[in-house]
């Protein structure tokens, strides 16, 4: 600290100039004249000051020493901490509302947030939708009217008994393509058309014979 440095040399100074008024006084065998003694007790005044603001910036300068070395081994333990952490992997988390945790309940939990102003019930109902935004679901908020069902639940509901569909099972099936959503299949119109073909002809030359006579 630039400014400890100066008040530690100004002290210095005072004690050479106190040192120097005492010798030239004890030199010349004589008693402090009554300006020497004025300054001698100015000089004591001064010195005390100083000892008092130096004793102050040096606690100061201790304190900052000390919050540093505290600041590095924090540093030092939240990097350990950190990597000791960092190699830690979740493997399943429970969640909150399931058919193996009987502690809380989905639908009473609903209740008193709604009529009795539960903060643990809104706290729990909040994590569940939290839960339900990074979870596989077949329902969306819509279908529950902006609070999705714990899927548990939707599986011990009666399903709604439909008809068969006997002309849809004697369709085609195809796949539906990776992207969009038209499919676009084609539809023979007009049948095929090829002509009368003639029959093959093979011509067959008969040879002619001839009969020479001689006389």
């Amino acid at each position: 600290m630039k400014l400890l440095d100066s008040l530690i040399e100004e002290r210095s100074q005072i004690s050479e100039a106190q040192e120097g008024l005492v010798n030239r006084a004890a030199d010349e065998e004589r008693d402090l004249t009554e300006t020497e003694d004025q300054s001698l007790k100015d000089l004591a005044t001064r010195a005390s000051e100083l000892d008092v603001r130096i004793q102050e910036l040096r606690d100061v300068q201790t304190a900052n020493l000390e919050a540093a070395k505290l600041r590095a081994e924090v540093a030092a333990t939240d990097d350990s901490e950190t990597r000791a952490v960092g190699n830690v992997v979740v493997t399943n988390e429970p969640l909150t509302y399931s058919e193996h945790n009987r502690s809380v309940s989905f639908f009473q939990d609903l209740y008193n947030m709604q009529y009795n102003n539960d903060i643990d019930a809104s706290d729990r109902i909040r994590r569940h939708r939290q839960e339900m935004d990074v979870e596989l679901r077949d329902g969306t908020t819509a279908n529950y009217a902006g609070l999705v069902v714990p899927q548990y639940l939707t599986q011990l509901a009666a399903e709604l008994a439909r008809a068969g569909r006997p002309f849809a099972d004697q369709c085609t099936s195809l796949p539906l393509p990776a992207e969009g959503m038209t499919i676009n299949v084609s539809r023979v119109t007009t049948g095929s058309s090829a002509a009368a073909k003639p029959p093959k002809m093979t011509l067959y030359q008969k040879p002619i014979s001839t009969t020479l006579y001689l006389p």
